[in-house]
């Protein structure tokens, strides 16, 4: 067991023995935006004493992520979008750095199980087509599901909750151009 005065492992205790981590949001963006979660845990590494903006190069979080370096501005756009960062570009010299601030809403993020099963809503201008058993669907038999593959990611889907075929997919799609009446074909047309 190397001691901790070992100078090769000093290098990898992140600026001291005690780091700040938002839990519960790196446990949400675990389930939901898997690389994300890193690129967030990384940054959190990086902060000191009072919480301040960090600045750390791509490489740095990269290699902390373990996340390609071109992928990192996807996922600070995800953290962005999900109020959890703000990026700053601040002149240093004749140089530009981005300052990353772990804004308070990724501190007092709280996610419950029934906010992830909450959808977009359907457009009731439009029918629906049930894709198992081939029926028309009311708006009032579907049903919001998000599933997530073992990497992490998740596909959003409506099914329809009233098939005949329960083992089959049920998922909803439009209907075809020939099922619609005159004031959906002219609408179609329109938005073509």
């Amino acid at each position: 067991m190397a001691l901790m005065t070992d100078p090769n492992s000093k290098k990898f205790i992140p600026g001291g023995l005690w780091a700040p981590m938002p839990l519960s949001s790196i446990k949400y963006l675990n389930q939901h935006h898997r690389p994300a979660d890193r690129v967030l845990y990384a940054l959190c590494l990086h902060l000191g004493v009072g919480l301040q903006a960090v600045f750390p190069s791509y490489p740095t979080v990269a290699n902390y992520a373990s996340v390609a370096q071109k992928s990192l501005r996807a996922n600070y756009d995800k953290l962005v979008e999900l109020g959890f960062i703000s990026i700053e570009k601040k002149r240093v010299g004749k140089r530009f750095k981005n300052y990353y601030t772990i804004l308070p809403k990724a501190w007092t993020f709280r996610s419950n199980g029934k906010s992830t099963k909450r959808g977009p809503s359907l457009d009731p201008n439009k029918r629906w087509m049930c894709s198992s058993c081939d029926k028309i669907v009311p708006i009032e038999s579907t049903e919001f599901i998000r599933h997530q593959d073992w990497g992490g990611n998740s596909s959003d889907q409506w099914i329809h909750t009233d098939c005949e075929y329960p083992h089959n997919s049920r998922l909803i799609r439009p209907i075809l151009w020939w099922m619609m009446n005159e004031e959906e074909l002219e609408n179609l047309r329109r938005d073509l």
